[in-house]
């Protein structure tokens, strides 16, 4: 695979992620902002959606921990930003 080729997939691989990222924050908007939240409850949340994701049985199940474990470390992410 060329350099180029790499880049490409890379943009179209993280977009996709973003935008199931975004799908899964707004289907969620009705629980309020994470901003309201502390590190301590984000690194929890987190370590469940991992564990979860350790114990998922099917791609499906793996696909939408990803997008979880991504959300709430995002969380993190912004709130200490």
């Amino acid at each position: 695979m060329t350099d180029k080729i790499k880049r490409m997939y890379n943009k179209i691989v993280t977009y996709s992620f973003r935008s199931k990222m975004i799908e899964v924050l707004n289907l969620n908007n009705y629980k309020g902002s994470w901003k309201k939240c502390s590190n301590e409850y984000l690194i929890r949340r987190l370590e469940e959606e991992l564990e979860e994701l350790k114990n998922a049985k099917n791609e499906e199940d793996i696909v939408k921990e990803a997008i979880d474990i991504a959300n709430f470390a995002m969380m993190i992410w912004d709130n200490n930003f």
